[in-house]
């Protein structure tokens, strides 16, 4: 052998490992024995041991982020906010419990799949009703911790609203609350129902989906995703349907906010202006036109300088496999 190797006993013959190349290793038929059966002892453990734990050290933060999005420590950080709720189990700890979660996001595999990653040993049906159960008791969890306090038109207050505009925002739109609106959409398995099977069928895509329409502040802070919608709804019908029963909208927004959208809100253009609120939308060309007028191209890339924010949450989004 080239190397004395040392990883686990600690007879004296390996306490100092060098190099021998061309020095044979001697060892007892005991010391044999020991490190064979310490090479069997670390194969049983990594058999068992899940494809992620809160103390691995075998992914790299670039693989950690591939499979489930999120840093460890961020997940250690989700993980503890759940502690309190989810008890560990012999087959998943609340932190594994929320790995199998956002893989199952990130990379959509199957219950059966994700359960082979982390080992758990039960029957093969149990192992998908497992996987299956954990996915929906932190959807359930996140949901009552994070959702309620980070995402919708009342986790905010106006002035804490306000702190988010940008240094271009205030300069060229003024100090008055500024919202960024545009719809994204999931797409959808095609329903049994034949009502419902028509109503989410988009003529745009071809496809059967659901909309949602997110509405962001200038810094790229998502104040509310809003939905689901039939995806046979555009944007000025689902915009429409939120100013007349979002009430919340109206306890937050004042006359004269600006409310930035792209050229699809035309049609409910008149509603925003109705509420008394200033409506931003890219110039639109009139008949005979070939190209806008130097003031109005301006104006436009004002506000495309803006509603970028709105299109880079929705590329974050779409990076969930499970959705798309």
């Amino acid at each position: 052998m080239g190397y004395s190797w040392q990883p686990w006993c600690t007879d004296s013959c390996c306490n100092l490992p060098r190099k021998r190349s061309h020095e044979r290793t001697h060892l007892s038929s005991q010391q044999a024995v020991n490190l064979i059966n310490d090479l069997t002892t670390e194969l049983s453990r990594v058999k068992i041991t899940p494809f992620i734990t809160n103390n691995s050290t075998v992914l790299s933060k670039e693989d950690d982020i591939s499979w489930i999005g999120w840093t460890l420590e961020q997940l250690k950080e989700m993980a503890s906010l759940v502690e309190s709720r989810m008890h560990s189990s012999k087959h998943r700890t609340p932190f594994e419990a929320m790995c199998q979660f956002w893989i199952k996001l990130k990379t959509n595999l199957s219950f059966r799949q994700i359960g082979t990653l982390f080992k758990v040993s039960t029957s093969e049906e149990s192992i998908r009703r497992r996987i299956e159960d954990t996915f929906h008791a932190i959807t359930i969890y996140l949901n009552d911790v994070l959702v309620s306090s980070n995402l919708g038109l009342n986790h905010l207050t106006r002035t804490e609203a306000l702190s988010h505009h940008t240094t271009y925002t205030k300069a060229f739109f003024g100090d008055q609350l500024l919202l960024i609106w545009d719809g994204t959409y999931v797409y959808c398995n095609k329903s049994n129902d034949h009502t419902l099977q028509r109503d989410c069928y988009s003529g745009h895509k071809s496809r059967h989906l659901v909309k949602l329409m997110s509405l962001v502040i200038p810094d790229g802070y998502v104040l509310d995703l809003i939905g689901p919608f039939y995806g046979k709804h555009n944007d000025a019908a689902i915009s429409r349907a939120i100013l007349d029963k979002c009430t919340e909208l109206s306890v937050l927004c004042e006359d004269n906010d600006t409310h930035i959208v792209d050229r699809g809100f035309r049609d409910v253009a008149e509603e925003f202006q109705a509420l008394g609120y200033d409506l931003k939308m890219p110039g639109l060309l009139s008949k005979g036109d070939k190209q806008l007028s130097t003031i109005e191209a301006n104006e436009s890339r004002l506000i495309t300088k803006c509603r970028w924010v709105v299109e880079s949450f929705h590329a974050r989004f779409k990076k969930w496999r499970f959705f798309f």
